[in-house]
């Protein structure tokens, strides 16, 4: 029909995986598109624009072409699925939705049981279908267009100012004319994290970054990323990597 667009899916790739903690890793980018569940365990995925985590019960959205840099924080178990989407109107980042509901999470089940030979293609494509839709339904990830243009300039000020001392969600709320409620429930729909995670994860991985680059103490890596408490440095910064920040300097400094 005239007008009509045409959204299919590709090249369908669906496998079960086991990772062990392991040191920041740069992944080159990569010809589709990746949906990630996590069963248990803990990592970070990070850009130059955004940093984010995705613990247990999470989903990770990479879309094609996109390099990023991951880390695995605690030993991992994932369902993935790679995948090529044509017609569709994807963002250029990556996504994390923090807590998978259990539909997400059938679905997915449903995917790693399927049998991996060509009589179970058609099931795969139609379960990665209707994974795809309870997606765009539940958590409207899946296109830019559901980001209003308030929220998405929310997380282009944390992005820019998160390495000030005096930066606040609150403030950040009153900035851009919204509640603070309405602030924090659209950005985690938005991007899977609420505000504050992601302006925490910005911190710490600027605080990778001077850890293991600048010969400054760890009081002044926590100032330089914008904290006032040395304590709440690296109490943040242990809950995001799963070590102190001395510990991460020490374990990585070594590595040959």
């Amino acid at each position: 029909m005239n007008g009509e667009i045409s959204t299919y899916i590709t090249d369908v790739n669906v496998f079960n995986s086991h990772n062990v903690k392991n040191k920041l890793t740069a992944v080159e980018p990569r010809d589709f598109c990746s949906l990630t569940y996590r069963h248990s365990g803990k990592i970070s995925i990070s850009t130059d624009k955004s940093s984010l985590v995705c613990e247990s019960g999470g989903i990770t959205f990479v879309p094609r072409g996109v390099a990023y840099n991951t880390e695995v924080i605690e030993d991992t178990h994932i369902t993935a699925v790679h995948f090529n989407l044509i017609g569709a109107d994807l963002p250029d980042y990556p996504i994390v939705i923090s807590a998978a509901n259990k539909t997400l999470r059938a679905i997915f089940a449903s995917l790693e049981c399927t049998i991996p030979d060509s009589s179970a293609r058609f099931l795969q494509l139609s379960i990665l279908y209707e994974l795809l839709h309870e997606l765009n339904k539940n958590h409207g990830t899946l296109s830019d267009k559901a980001v209003s243009g308030k929220i998405s300039r929310a997380k282009e000020i944390i992005e820019q100012r998160f390495c000030d001392p005096v930066f606040s969600i609150d403030a950040l709320a009153e900035e851009i004319n919204v509640s603070t409620a309405y602030l924090r429930r659209e950005f985690h729909a938005a991007y899977g994290a609420s505000p504050i995670k992601h302006l925490k994860a910005m911190r710490i991985k600027r605080a990778k970054h001077l850890l293991l680059t600048e010969k400054v103490s760890v009081v002044k890596v926590g100032e330089l990323c914008g904290y006032s408490s040395t304590s709440y440095f690296i109490q943040d910064f242990h809950n995001l990597t799963g070590e102190s920040p001395a510990q991460y300097r020490n374990r990585l400094s070594a590595t040959p």
